[in-house]
């Protein structure tokens, strides 16, 4: 019996031995697993994260790490950048924009901080394979071409040349025709020119390419009164609202606009930092957010519309004081009254709304419209000349690549209306059309 008890035991023990085995064995394959599950989500996460720094690095908002995606990527970040110098003034007013920057800061001096920036001067770029600015090969069409003023567009004597009529076209991008994906012969007020040319009178007609992106009242209203006597011109037309828009006065929830207050840090490090939690983000509509119910000021008294008025009309006076007509246009969008924004079907126009979620097509319209009716009253009681160009252009994807820039086909648009409505005052050499 003994033996037989002493067989059972040693059973007993090798069979908890050889489940304790087991439970060792099993633990460690889900370590294995756990940690094999790990490393490849790290790598992949990590392969999922450069790609898209790759496509996207421009919603990173940190220099260091947009430094790292434009040395690696095949969309130049800094390529808008790179052929800017900046008001000397700006920069010692606002040095936190400005510091940690990678690129070599080209500055020129005045008192004034405004205009903020200007073209580097006589460029002539074309865009390679890699959408980064290169010079223009010898004998090749230049993409872009800036002039000894600054300016994009040909070069020009700043004193006007006689029997020319000059105008000045001034506003932001809409005016510049972006850079980006606007060629110099694709720009309105190339087109403006052409449209003016050849009357049969034998007086010239220059036209000048006074827009640069990201001008607002306060860039386009000192451009002109430093130039204006300097370049002379006959006419001066103004195109530009959007970039006075200031979107947080149009409601006071601004805990929907920015998040609130005690928004986790974690959440905000990413955001600067993390290309696939933007892209997230932006995929799920404005991290995730669908509609959320929001305060709408539709006001006419919010302060930088009023800023707006008020430097419109000083263009206006200033126009007038040195005999130059002045000439005002509305600004066209494709946003219209129960427009629904398809992601899949407007790519571009929706990643532009994102950027002013919560605020929905008909309101972004209503702040437009707004600025819109401030140029209309101006017009009407300064007795200045109006182009309706708002109301002219149709809001179809032939005419916008986006919700404001405009196609080829919509500044062709733009720049007919606003000859028309010239040659039809007798503002330039030409009988009506």
């Amino acid at each position: 019996m003994s033996e037989d008890r002493i067989a059972d035991t040693e059973n007993a023990q090798a069979a908890d031995a050889a489940r304790d085995d087991e439970r060792t064995s099993h633990r460690r394959r889900r370590l294995f697993a756990a940690l094999t599950v790990f490393v490849v989500g790290s790598i992949a996460l990590v392969l999922l994260e450069l790609g898209f720094r790759y496509h996207g690095c421009y919603y990173l908002g940190t220099w260091e790490l947009l430094t790292w995606c434009n040395a690696r990527t095949s969309l130049g970040y800094w390529e808008l950048d790179k052929v800017k110098q900046w008001n000397s003034a700006m920069v010692s007013l606002k040095p936190e924009n400005f510091h940690g920057t990678p690129m070599e800061l080209v500055t020129f001096q005045r008192e004034c901080p405004w205009p903020r920036y200007l073209f580097k001067t006589d460029l002539r770029l074309v865009f390679d394979k890699r959408h980064r600015l290169r010079p223009c090969p010898p004998g090749a069409e230049p993409f872009f071409v800036s002039n000894s003023h600054g300016l994009r567009g040909r070069d020009f004597t700043a004193r006007k040349p006689a029997g020319t009529c000059r105008l000045i076209c001034l506003g932001g991008s809409t005016t510049e025709g972006p850079m980006w994906n606007i060629s110099e012969r694709q720009t309105y007020p190339f087109l403006l020119e052409e449209r003016l040319q050849g009357d049969g009178t034998g007086r010239s007609v220059e036209v000048i390419n006074a827009g640069l992106h990201g001008y607002n009242s306060s860039d386009w209203l000192a451009l002109l009164q430093w130039r204006l006597k300097e370049w002379e011109p006959d006419v001066v037309i103004l195109y530009a609202a959007v970039n006075d828009v200031h979107w947080p006065e149009w409601t006071e929830d601004h805990d929907v606009l920015y998040g609130p207050a005690g928004r986790p840090q974690p959440a905000a490090w990413l955001e600067d930092h993390s290309a696939v939690f933007v892209a997230v983000r932006d995929w799920l509509g404005g991290g995730g957010r669908g509609p959320v119910k929001h305060a709408f000021i539709n006001s006419r008294d919010l302060p930088h519309l009023v800023s707006f008025r008020l430097r419109v009309r000083e263009l206006v006076r200033t126009c007038k004081t040195n005999r130059v007509t002045p000439v005002l246009c509305t600004f066209a969008t494709i946003l219209r009254p129960g427009m629904r924004i398809d992601r899949e079907k407007h790519p571009m126009l929706y990643s532009w709304l994102m950027r002013y979620y919560p605020f929905t097509p008909a309101e972004v319209r209503t702040m437009i419209d707004a600025y819109n009716e401030e140029i209309c009253s101006i017009a009407a009681s300064e007795g200045v000349l109006l182009v309706d160009a708002a109301s002219a252009i149709p809001r179809t994807q032939d005419y916008f690549t986006d919700f404001v820039h405009m196609t080829p086909r919509g500044n062709g648009l733009l720049a007919d209306l606003v000859a028309r409505e010239l040659k039809r005052r007798r503002y330039v050499p030409g009988a009506v059309p």
